[in-house]
């Protein structure tokens, strides 16, 4: 957008409009076209005026540079401007402008000298790209956020092509099997981190993905065995999909490392076990039963030894239900002792066996919360 007096060469333009072919041609372009002169506006298009919201009026005589031109961009597009005019560039050139009304917008431009009434001009085309940045400039933030996402992902995230070798591999996946991402890129997937036995396997069913993205895998969360780069294994989840680039089908991994969960499972499995074996070998009775309305969740074999009845006769049942309390007022009294301190010791209170005969009993007892419900442990031993 600058007018360059100097540069030589150039079209001749014997006035405002050649003629009714390119009055036509300039009224319906799709891009804006003006001519300058002497560092003002001459001549200005329907979609010049349009793109930067000003009247031909208020365009022709103009300051080309200062009417339109963003303040920062100004020299910037005089110095492309005038290296185009002379032959020094031959690519367009984007800026901003402020239009009438104070937007901003995008253009890429071209100029060119000619001869315009007898006299040096230039003549400029101007193409508003404003929405074709603002979807670059959603497209790279978009980008840089999911790049954020992944590259902070505690997960591993791996991608793999048609041909079954690694395409992508983010840090975690790095810190999870070791390798870096250049001793990987490239290498094939399954081999390098799938146990062996499960190779031939791979082998098989590869062709089916590769045709059709479909797989015994595809769209399931599997727990399965990791390789790692010094040869140990680890349990691990896979979330994998299927996506289609270029008419080839690639598949998306998410691994979790979850040796730490499996330990906890097992952990919780040794003292559930130890729990249930202290729990059925105590001598004295002990029962879980909901605070709610006393129901048993769970009695052991010393209660079925001490009342007669057997687990499967109790659970579900309220002692009420099986004629434990000889005189119902101990249950009262029991949990008014629980309400006021969360647990009792040394409760005296006779139970009647399922054979009838009646016992003094020693009851030990704490509220807990179990799940979402408030339980009570008791503990009742004989002290006929």
């Amino acid at each position: 957008m600058e007018d360059e007096g100097k540069s030589k060469g150039g079209e001749l333009v014997e006035n405002k409009w050649t003629d009714e072919f390119s009055r036509k041609l300039i009224e319906s372009a799709p891009i804006g076209i003006y001519i300058v002169q002497d560092g003002g506006f001459k001549l200005v298009s329907p979609e010049f005026q349009r793109i930067t919201g000003y009247s031909e009026q208020e365009l022709l005589g103009g300051n080309a540079i200062e009417l339109v031109v963003h303040p920062e961009d100004r020299e910037m597009v005089r110095e492309a401007a005038i290296a185009m005019l002379k032959k020094k560039r031959f690519f367009p050139y984007e800026f901003r402008i402020v239009t009438r009304n104070g937007k901003i917008k995008w253009i890429l431009e071209t100029v060119t000298s000619i001869q315009y009434e007898g006299r040096r001009a230039t003549l400029g085309n101007f193409l508003d790209i404003t929405e074709r940045r603002q979807a670059e400039t959603r497209l790279r933030e978009s980008t840089n956020f999911l790049n954020t996402i992944v590259s902070s992902s505690h997960d591993a995230i791996v991608t793999m092509d048609n041909e079954g070798n690694i395409s992508f591999w983010n840090k975690a996946a790095e810190r999870m099997f070791g390798y870096a991402k250049a001793e990987v890129s490239g290498k094939d997937l399954h081999r390098l981190l799938a146990p062996r036995c499960f190779h031939q396997a791979h082998m098989e069913s590869f062709p089916l993905f590769q045709e059709s993205g479909r797989g015994a895998a595809i769209g399931r969360t599997l727990e399965l065995v990791g390789v790692k780069k010094d040869g140990s294994e680890f349990p691990m989840e896979l979330s994998l999909s299927a996506m289609k680039l270029k008419e080839q089908w690639h598949a998306i991994g998410i691994i979790r490392d979850i040796s730490e969960r499996k330990k906890a499972e097992e952990a919780l499995r040794e003292s559930e076990e130890k729990f249930r074996i202290t729990f059925d070998s105590a001598p004295d009775s002990i029962t879980i039963s909901r605070i709610a309305d006393g129901r048993y969740l769970s009695v052991n074999n010393g209660f079925s030894s001490l009342t007669g009845y057997s687990k499967e006769e109790a659970i579900g049942k309220t002692p009420f239900d099986l004629g434990l309390f000889v005189d119902p007022a101990d249950r009262e009294r029991l949990m008014a002792g629980l309400q006021e301190k969360g647990m009792v010791e040394g409760f005296e209170l006779q139970y009647r066996m399922k054979d009838g005969r009646v016992l003094d009993g020693l009851l030990s007892g704490r509220i807990f919360r179990y799940g979402k419900e408030d339980c009570l442990v008791a503990i009742v031993k004989d002290i006929t």
